[in-house]
């Protein structure tokens, strides 16, 4: 059943794309703000098979902070996003240095300027409008683990950080040295101070399946399959119904940024953009940002929206079929396959008329939600 139900998964097209391309031709719609969900029970009751409904659970309540105040941080290669019980940010994962003498564009709490170990840096959307500007997903993310640690603590007290990787293990040493200690800091011309008393690395997307499962939306038998959808990265893990972990598969390279990197050597984009831009061909880091924006180049009319499908499909089929030969053992097993990260919205219209799939509510932001609720319950 669940090998029909992937095949399904990743050759879904006519309907869904004409659904797609009528949304692509819409106008653009700035991104929602997050919000604690209330509850979101059509959304769960609708996916979830009957032998699976049980008691809807209340949306879930923050519990009082320590003395010590505890933030989860997920330092995407999209999207930077932090949590700490009431806050949410989230600003993009773009950074640029400034020189000495160079004159600074407006910092907001979402693009931030951080001044620290002698240098000024805008973090956010606001770098992206400077002549030079480095992208996260360009490089190493956990390199910049420090400097996006300061973009997102915005005020001086004692912390203890819960971070989210795709290889904790591999991580962990280096993010908990960077992270440990006290930082003195200028963030947008206020001074902090800031005492990072614990780091905990947990494996990202555990935050989502932690999240998904509070609200029962994965079953109580049978085997879990997480897909998160990253900006860099797409990784998938299987879980028990008690949560252990039977199997993780990384991919890094290959996420949002990859399907953008495709499409950004089409000649009806990359025609029109070096014509307009004088530029040699259309920045991957720009169609990543339209994949949010209506599928438009930056502000300009160029768009890429009628044949998305042309890239999209393929993409999404290539993640389907290692789902398939990786967990091809335990696929009889598996009931649910969950669907978050930044890249999720790319492939719901594929997968809503499965039962076995469901796309996280608020699917960006859910494992850093989800983390943080975690790890204040222990």
């Amino acid at each position: 059943m669940l090998y029909a139900i992937l095949l399904y998964a990743s050759i879904a097209s006519t309907g869904a794309n004409e659904t797609g391309v009528t949304l692509l031709r819409q106008q653009r719609q700035p991104t929602k703000a997050f919000a604690l969900p209330e509850t979101h029970l059509f959304h769960v009751l609708y996916l979830m098979p009957l032998q699976m409904q049980t008691a809807v659970p209340d949306a879930p309540k923050v519990i009082q902070q320590a003395p010590f105040s505890l933030v989860s941080l997920d330092f995407g290669n999209f999207t930077l996003k932090s949590f700490d019980g009431v806050n949410l940010t989230q600003i993009r994962s773009l950074q640029t240095p400034l020189a000495q003498g160079q004159q600074m564009l407006k910092s907001t709490n979402e693009s931030p300027v951080i001044e620290h170990n002698g240098q000024r840096w805008h973090v956010g959307t606001q770098a992206s409008r400077y002549p030079t500007t480095e992208a996260t997903v360009q490089g190493d993310k956990a390199q910049l683990a420090l400097l996006h640690l300061k973009a997102c603590i915005k005020e001086s007290g004692e912390y203890h950080i819960v971070v989210s990787h795709h290889s904790p293990q591999q991580y962990e040493g280096l993010l908990s040295t960077a992270l440990l200690g006290h930082h003195s800091y200028v963030r947008n011309g206020q001074h902090i101070d800031a005492t990072i008393t614990e780091v905990q690395v947990i494996p990202e997307g555990l935050g989502a399946y932690q999240l998904a499962a509070q609200r029962l939306c994965v079953p109580r038998r049978g085997y879990t399959v997480l897909i998160d959808l990253g900006g860099s990265t797409w990784l998938s893990t299987l879980y028990a119904s008690d949560g252990e972990v039977i199997d993780h598969d990384v991919h890094e390279r290959a996420g949002t940024y990859a399907l953008a990197a495709a499409i950004a050597k089409d000649n009806r984009l990359a025609t029109p953009v070096h014509q307009r831009y004088a530029v040699t061909s259309p920045d991957p880091v720009v169609i990543q940002a339209g994949f949010t924006q209506g599928h438009f180049y930056g502000d300009s009319d160029l768009c890429w929206g009628d044949w998305l499908a042309e890239y999209l499909d393929p993409w999404w089929k290539g993640i389907v079929q290692r789902l398939k030969s990786r967990y091809q053992q335990h696929l009889p097993n598996v009931k649910r396959f969950v669907v978050t990260g930044g890249g999720s919205h790319l492939i719901s219209h594929k997968v809503q008329a499965s039962p076995a799939f469901l796309v996280l509510p608020e699917a960006s932001t859910a494992n850093v939600v989800g983390a943080y609720l975690a790890a204040q319950a222990t």
